[in-house]
């Protein structure tokens, strides 16, 4: 029986299946890890939308006090009711970079918990607007940045070579990363690449080694993704574990790559790798 380790699982496209459930399978399969281990959970949402899923199906009685959400940049102690560690990009930071991605022709918008914010809709921002997922403001300001508190801060560009250059420039002049690699999304048969920028050493492996510090948990991490922005946790544990469904980028880096989401991936790993 799996013990003592500090088991890490992403949600959406690897706890969640593609209708954003957790199966009975899964579920009781982390019922049955959280009895001698500590289970963390580590998300790309905003502790909003991450206490949603851990109210639906009562988590907090199976995983650690903190939670990683906003892909490292909170904290969320759900014992507290409150994020208790948080990394944003400063206000005046902000409005630098965002001179210079106007400059370069590059589209960005700007999310901060049910609010997205843009100069205009473009790319999946449509998307936005159709489903009601976030309330659109459109900024005619970019001095209004300072109020906002940056959770996401995401570029869409046409073309690899675009996104490269505007990286290798922002890292150059501020205290910025991004995702490993650049996504490709497509939307309404538009193609696009996709990066997220965070503030320095920002990420969900250096959100665990916070958690593990504070709650003094095993260094022995077994990490469970399937994104880009699981890249740094997958490729620092101990022990990685990719699901079927990720992309190319993250199976090279992982150990194991199991069934997909919707297939009860995480079951299937326990049952078939970490059986002792």
């Amino acid at each position: 029986m799996l013990k003592n380790k500090t088991i890490v699982i992403d949600l959406d496209g690897t706890l969640l299946n593609d209708k954003k459930k957790i199966s009975n399978i899964d579920f009781e399969c982390l019922i049955n890890l959280s009895i001698n281990n500590s289970i963390v959970l580590a998300s790309g949402r905003n502790y909003i939308e991450t206490m949603k899923i851990v109210r639906e199906y009562s988590l907090q009685n199976y995983i650690e006090n903190l939670i990683i959400c906003s892909n490292g940049q909170q904290i969320y102690s759900i014992s507290q009711n409150e994020v208790i560690n948080s990394n944003y990009i400063e206000g005046s930071e902000a409005i630098d970079i965002i001179n210079i991605l106007d400059k370069n022709n590059i589209y960005w918008y700007i999310i901060d918990d049910k609010n997205l914010f843009c100069k205009t809709i473009s790319f999946n921002c449509n998307k936005y607007m159709d489903n009601g997922r976030y309330k659109i403001n459109i900024l005619k300001n970019n001095e209004d940045i300072k109020k906002i508190k940056i959770e996401k801060f995401i570029l869409n560009v046409e073309s690899i070579e675009k996104m490269e250059n505007i990286k290798h420039k922002l890292y150059l002049d501020y205290k910025v990363d991004f995702f490993k690699a650049s996504r490709l999304k497509k939307y309404k048969k538009v193609e696009y690449f996709q990066n997220n920028i965070l503030p320095k050493g920002v990420n969900k492996y250096t959100a665990v080694q916070f958690i593990i510090k504070q709650l003094n948990l095993s260094k022995y991490i077994i990490a469970f993704g399937n994104g880009i922005n699981d890249y740094e946790i997958l490729n620092n544990s101990t022990l990685s574990i990719c699901m079927k469904n990720s992309n190319a980028t993250i199976k090279e880096i992982s150990n194991f790559i199991t069934l997909s989401n919707n297939e009860n991936g995480i079951d299937y790993a326990i049952k078939n790798l970490l059986r002792e």
